[in-house]
């Protein structure tokens, strides 16, 4: 049973296994790329699902992903995953 912090959803990433892995790195010089993540974010509100976007790593493709109304980013931008330990001194 999921709850609603599990909703499924749909997942854009950059990563070079995932079939479609530079549909976020395109958006700034592919329209089609563009098109095609609108179009994914779009039809995945429609069928109620949330929407997250992986290894996001500049500010534009932020900028685009936000005003398509995307739930969350994972943005390299700011930071690469990290160990537990790095993460934690980053907190304090």
């Amino acid at each position: 049973m999921q709850t609603e912090e599990h909703v499924q959803g749909a997942l854009l990433t950059n990563r070079a296994s995932h079939k479609h892995a530079n549909e976020i790195s395109d958006i700034a010089t592919n329209p089609n790329a563009k098109a095609r993540v609108k179009t994914v974010i779009s039809m995945s509100y429609n069928l109620g699902m949330r929407v997250s976007a992986e290894d996001v790593e500049t500010d534009e493709q932020l900028a685009f992903l936000t005003k398509q109304g995307c739930d969350e980013t994972q943005p390299f931008l700011f930071s690469p995953p990290l160990p537990t330990v790095e993460f934690e001194h980053r907190l304090q």
